[in-house]
């Protein structure tokens, strides 16, 4: 982007994407699990997932369960990220049916593996701003794992 646009410019049309998913629910989710990706969300760039596959793979499929392991996999062997230079979070949608009202997530890195799962409640999302602040206050269910280094990751299978 550097040669279209000046560097500013640059980084705001990446954040629109952001900003535009914040607008649902699920985006609220993603911003408020990113304390359970990382340590200090201000040591990183947050992007949007469905960008890096359109630029990876060149268009965009509109099909989220593309970026998945697979994708990381491919874009790691790349790359060759080291451990927690990147974080993904994948949020599924919520199973069909009455009453179950939670979502369920994974936080993943490239080199390590699967290093969190649980689930956040679809009213819990519905009911918040769609702004940060600085308590990235959104109610998770931890299921598996901790960004805390007190358990070891699940290997990537």
């Amino acid at each position: 982007m550097g040669e279209i646009y000046d560097p500013e410019t640059a980084e705001f049309l990446l954040n629109k994407g952001l900003s535009f998913r914040a607008m649902h629910s699920h985006g609220r989710a993603l911003n408020g699990l990113l304390p359970h990706a990382v340590d200090d969300v201000e040591d990183y760039d947050v992007r949007e997932g469905e960008l890096i596959s359109n630029i990876v793979n060149g268009w965009n499929f509109g099909d989220a369960h593309f970026h998945g392991r697979q994708l990381l996999e491919a874009v790691q062997e790349r790359c060759g990220f080291g451990p927690g230079d990147v974080r993904v979070i994948a949020l599924e949608s919520e199973p069909t049916g009455w009453g179950r009202g939670r979502q369920r997530y994974e936080v993943w890195d490239p080199v390590d593996g699967l290093i969190e799962e649980g689930s956040v409640a679809v009213q819990d999302m519905i009911t918040r701003q769609p702004w940060l602040d600085e308590r990235y206050d959104l109610p998770v269910a931890v299921d598996r794992g901790a960004v805390s280094g007190d358990e070891e990751p699940l290997p990537v299978a």
